[in-house]
């Protein structure tokens, strides 16, 4: 007897969706299409995004609260008619959505909520006034969906563990999975521009507190050891200020995807995050990290990654210490664009890690 395939919808609602989301669940869309899965994705938006994954819903009403309200009605509408016709559903969680929790308490068992942060204390960490409003909020009306729904998938065990200690009971019972983020990797060998001088490159869509530029920034300061540092994303103008006062920075601002291959060329190593203590966190799994490890770049952060074996040679969890960044660059340098990149490919893949994800859903479900 053939056992039926579980039909999966993996989809998310969001005002403005940030690029790394959207490329998400394209990626996870190209990844079911090559492992020929009975798996679709959606992203609901206002926002315009050219992929065949998002829905763009315009005619919304004006004012940011009613187009939030507006947005969420036709999507859950949407949803909960087309949940009908699938095995399972993986819903993106939204913070305090009182929609989700109705839903939540509708499909029950057969929704399963994928969580990217730890909320409360990422909301707390905010620096307007009703980030701990949120939080509250979102303590109450988050809990709801979570009891309510069949299971969870987070990006990190951390984040998992979490979850589940915001249930009051059965934190053991609620069936729970731990799903990386992954990228669909290029096919191309990277080039190698690198030079006889050290060069780092720290990109971020807008640097906020948590990428800790600033403890960078101070380490620095400390340190006159000749190299360079390239900085693609959008800064605060303080730290801008702060970077012109040091020759070795080069500020490249955003820059498209042709652009950066170009920087990522001459680069020695990627620079991830120093500050996810900021936000209550200790491990990550970013989209950054998988597409400096594309390129071939390996990569030096202050967090653990949740994605990749604490003995992976090509990733370093340490101190914001320039020697010590500099000492894992040159200790790197032997290693070539490809070796680093092949050695990745199997934690970084889109690909592997939806096959793992797929076979065990339908082991639990």
């Amino acid at each position: 007897m053939i056992k039926r395939r579980l039909k999966v919808l993996h989809t998310a609602v969001s005002m403005n969706p940030s690029v790394g989301v959207s490329r998400q669940m394209e990626w996870e869309q190209r990844a079911a299409d090559v492992l020929d899965l009975p798996w679709d994705t959606s992203l609901h938006t206002q926002k315009i995004v050219q992929s065949p994954v998002v829905v763009c819903h315009d005619g919304l009403p004006q004012g940011a609260l009613r187009r939030y309200f507006a947005l969420r009605k036709a999507y859950y509408q949407w949803l909960e008619h087309t949940a009908t016709q699938y095995d399972l559903v993986l819903l993106r969680h939204s913070v305090h959505d009182v929609f989700e929790a109705r839903l939540a308490g509708q499909i029950g068992r057969k929704l399963i909520t994928v969580h990217h942060t730890l909320e409360m204390p990422e909301l707390r960490s905010a620096s307007n006034v009703f980030g701990p409003l949120r939080a509250v909020l979102e303590h109450y009306i988050g809990r709801s969906s979570l009891h309510a729904c069949g299971g969870i998938v987070a990006v990190t065990e951390e984040i998992l563990r979490f979850e589940r200690s915001r249930l009051a009971v059965e934190p053991i019972e609620k069936p729970g999975l731990v799903y990386p983020n992954g990228i669909v990797c290029s096919p191309e060998c990277p080039v190698d521009n690198r030079g006889k001088h050290p060069e780092l490159l720290f990109v971020a869509a807008s640097f906020s507190n948590w990428h800790g530029l600033d403890l960078l920034l101070d380490a620095m300061e400390r340190d006159s050891a000749h190299c360079s540092l390239h900085l693609v994303g959008s800064l605060p103008d303080a730290l801008a200020r702060r970077c012109c006062d040091d020759a070795r920075i080069q500020i490249h601002g955003p820059l498209g995807t042709n652009e950066l291959t170009g920087v990522m060329r001459s680069a020695w190593c990627g620079i991830s995050s120093f500050a996810l203590y900021r936000q209550g966190m200790s491990d990550a799994c970013t989209l950054k990290v998988r597409e400096y490890l594309d390129g071939g770049l390996p990569v030096y952060a202050g967090h653990r990654d949740a994605g990749l074996p604490e003995s992976f040679p090509y990733f370093r969890n340490g101190p914001v210490d320039l020697a010590e960044i500099l000492s894992f660059a040159f200790a790197s340098r032997s290693a070539s664009r490809a070796v680093v990149k092949a050695a990745a490919a199997p934690f970084i893949s889109k690909v592997s890690l939806l096959s793992r994800l797929y076979g065990d859903i339908s082991r639990l479900f």
